[in-house]
């Protein structure tokens, strides 16, 4: 019966396509079509967002909210590879990066190279110099070192919040006090 109704309008009586009917067609054509190419462009971007999230962070975290940071993180990567997964001790913490008279509020991650070298690539998302363990330096993003104009070798310096309130004492009337020797 719909196809019956369907037909009769589509032709109508004078054997030919009416223009109504011709827009109306394409109308809906072009409607559907517009449907799919979006949705379609959605699904792609959902789930590069998805791959992308997946390859930056971590699946799950393991985390003491009681003293802020895992006491024995050793017993802990035993236990997860235990039952079959790849764990690195990270450190993450807000702190204010200096060069020159510039600073920038940053979250620093921190993590043990030697520690990371079976469960992440980090010689190959190195676009400048060579993975060390070596205590004065650091590898940064290539956005931070556009920001602070820094190169290979360039120096900085990270202030953390506990450093920065050893150099300032406010007393109980609220005067600000600056520390001379704030080491």
């Amino acid at each position: 019966m719909e196809f019956f109704l369907a037909w009769r309008y589509f032709k109508p009586r004078r054997n030919a396509v009416s223009l109504i009917t011709l827009i109306s067609l394409v109308g809906v054509a072009l409607g559907v079509a517009v449907l799919i190419v979006v949705l379609s462009v959605m699904t792609g971007f959902t789930d590069l967002m998805k791959q992308k999230l997946l390859e930056t962070t971590s699946h799950i975290q393991i985390e003491d909210h009681r003293y802020g940071f895992i006491r024995n993180p050793d017993a802990v990567l035993k236990e997860i590879r235990d039952v079959g997964a790849e764990g690195v001790p990270v450190t993450i913490r807000q702190s204010l990066v200096q060069h020159g008279e510039k600073f920038i509020p940053k979250t620093l991650i921190g993590i043990d190279p030697e520690a990371a070298a079976g469960s992440f690539h980090l010689q190959d998302m190195l676009k400048y110099g060579a993975m060390s363990v070596n205590n004065n330096e650091i590898m940064i993003s290539t956005r931070i070192a556009n920001e602070l104009r820094l190169g290979p070798g360039g120096r900085m310096l990270i202030h953390s919040p506990a450093k920065i309130a050893r150099m300032i004492n406010v007393n109980k009337q609220g005067k600000v006090n600056i520390k001379k020797d704030s080491n």
